[in-house]
């Protein structure tokens, strides 16, 4: 059917009794460059898409990302981290307001940030898509 995956290597969608039969290899390199032509269009949409920090398609935070992240929420769990790095970088990729430009030097950033709004909203974000997924916040 139209729009149905097919994995290579499979049986070809809509054998009839009697009709199975394993793909021939120039079956199986079409059935891949559709899978693969389906994903890169599912990576592409998922560029634009300012929630993909929650999705496969999160993009991978930066060194200078995480050490923002652990020196802004350093007493939260590992699991907590790596959801606001992944929102981190979406924002800084997509040009979204951030809580001032913050570098690993700043020694007292947390106390910096302590009374920003934003930093609550990042927060509630992250603590939200964690309990989604029943996982530690």
């Amino acid at each position: 059917m139209p729009g149905d995956r097919v994995d290579p290597g499979t049986l070809r969608p809509g054998a009839g009794a009697g009709e199975d039969r394993e793909l021939t290899p120039r079956e199986q390199e079409a059935a891949q460059e559709r899978v693969e032509e389906t994903e890169a269009a599912e990576r592409a949409a998922a560029q634009s898409d300012p929630d993909r920090w929650r999705s496969i398609y999160a993009p991978e935070p930066t060194e200078q990302t995480e050490e923002t992240v652990e020196l802004i929420w350093p007493e939260r769990s590992t699991g907590f981290r790596i959801a606001a790095a992944r929102l981190w970088q979406t924002r800084v990729e997509d040009n979204l307001p951030l809580p001032r430009q913050l570098t690993a030097q700043t020694a007292r950033l947390r106390d910096r940030m302590a009374n920003e709004a934003l930093r609550e909203e990042l927060t509630a974000m992250v603590e939200t898509d964690l309990r989604s997924m029943k996982l530690p916040v």
